[in-house]
């Protein structure tokens, strides 16, 4: 290999690294705050509440304008405030005719999140088989575990052996029930720090929704219909005492569902703007109502369902994105590119390429100009160095940090180098 091909790749090498710390250096410098408010749904007023971060109390106001103090704030929102409410005396007895005490609001509260990251995350399948109904007060931590594979195979952990005899009584109950192996997915709770179990959601080999759980060692398995044509991609499992749903559901075309608890039937419920793979979502439940926060690079949208999950109101607010700011507009024009190996997207480890638009360019040219200026100056050949004005036109500023590292850079004369 001769010099300039080692130089070629050294060139490659110092743009690469560039392309990652640069932009996160710059990020970390110049931090963006987004002016995303946190949004609340109030059964006093009626209305939207909005929190502006990084601002004083004044500035929570509703859709029409109206500002509140902390102390309203706080009365407008009994259900999330209902302990500082009870310690300051103003607990109300009844919210809008309902009477109302802390362990009803208390059984109702609930929150559940979906983020990219968690759906596109590692699920080991490995997960320990609780037993749902022991005749105990509290549940208790098993010593055997489950993974499906070509079978439901029970592990004892005690011994690092399989169980044959129950992985037969679950494998078989499986099949049965016109499960198709191997899962594909199994969401639930592997803890037992929760009021009961209700074992595991599994998807199997064909997308095929089942619930199973493990009862006095003997196989439970239900096999759930879900609307022709979806697909589950992730599951938020909820064993609480409300005992009104399973757990809440996304699907591969972007639908969010509740499995009714007992029946399993599906409520699909009237959102949009959601994209699994981009989008989060926050499901706030209370007493009256359930609050669905989809939250975009650049937009939020809050939708608000009565307890029948029927559409009482939505709104829907335009954001200053992080390439929209005047850091970002900035970063454009001096980064053609960025790479990351972590995203927010995903639990997984890759390289992510940033591209924000052709801003760059201006931004390149400037730099090449700079660059054609500082070899006439010093009465560099031009023509000898076309390679390097090449790589700034292409890669600006980290094509610009190779061409300075590396001197005499891609010149014809590499006499003195070699020597």
């Amino acid at each position: 290999m001769n010099i300039k091909s080692v130089k070629i790749l050294l060139a490659a090498a110092i743009i690469f690294i560039s392309s990652i710390y640069l932009p996160d250096i710059f990020w970390s410098t110049f931090k963006y705050k987004s002016d995303r408010p946190s949004v609340s749904f109030s059964p006093i007023v009626n209305d939207f509440l909005f929190t502006y971060p990084g601002k004083d109390n004044s500035s929570i106001r509703d859709r029409k304008g109206k500002t509140y103090t902390r102390d309203e704030y706080e009365a407008a929102m009994p259900q999330l405030n209902f302990a500082q409410l009870m310690f300051s005396g103003k607990m109300p007895d009844s919210v809008n005719g309902v009477k109302v005490d802390v362990p009803m609001m208390r059984k109702n509260l609930f929150q559940s999140r979906f983020e990219p990251s968690t759906i596109d995350g590692l699920n080991y399948m490995l997960n320990p088989l609780i037993e749902s109904s022991s005749g105990r007060v509290n549940l208790e931590y098993p010593n055997e575990f489950f993974i499906i594979k070509n079978r439901m195979e029970i592990i004892d952990a005690r011994t690092n052996s399989v169980n044959e005899e129950m992985t037969k009584l679950f494998t078989d109950a499986l099949s049965k029930s016109g499960f198709v192996f191997p899962a594909k997915e199994a969401f639930g709770n592997p803890t037992t720090r929760k009021p009961y179990d209700e074992g595991y959601f599994v998807v199997d080999a064909k997308d095929q929704f089942f619930h199973i759980k493990r009862i006095k060692d003997k196989p439970f398995c239900k096999k759930i219909y879900l609307p022709k044509g979806i697909k589950v991609v992730h599951m938020n499992v909820h064993e609480i005492a409300l005992k009104e749903f399973y757990g809440i559901f996304v699907t591969e075309d972007n639908g969010l569902y509740f499995l009714s608890y007992g029946d399993y039937k599906t409520i699909k419920l009237a959102i949009e703007d959601y994209n699994y793979k981009t989008s989060s979502i926050r499901i706030l439940g209370d007493l009256f109502h359930r609050t669905i926060s989809v939250n975009n690079e650049d937009s939020y949208s809050v939708f608000v369902f009565d307890r029948n999950y029927n559409l009482k109101d939505k709104y829907t607010g335009q954001l200053t994105g992080k390439y929209e700011s005047a850091q970002g507009k900035i970063s454009a024009y001096v980064f053609p590119f960025s790479l990351s190996i972590l995203s927010n997207k995903t639990m997984f480890v890759n390289f992510f390429l940033k591209f924000i638009d052709f801003r760059f360019f201006a931004g390149n040219i400037i730099l090449l100009l700079g660059l054609i200026g500082f070899f006439l100056l010093k009465k560099i050949p031009v023509n000898k160095n076309l390679f390097s004005i090449i790589l700034v036109a292409i890669a600006g500023i980290y094509g610009l940090i190779a061409v300075l590292v590396i001197r005499d850079f891609f010149t014809s004369n590499n006499k003195k180098l070699e020597k």
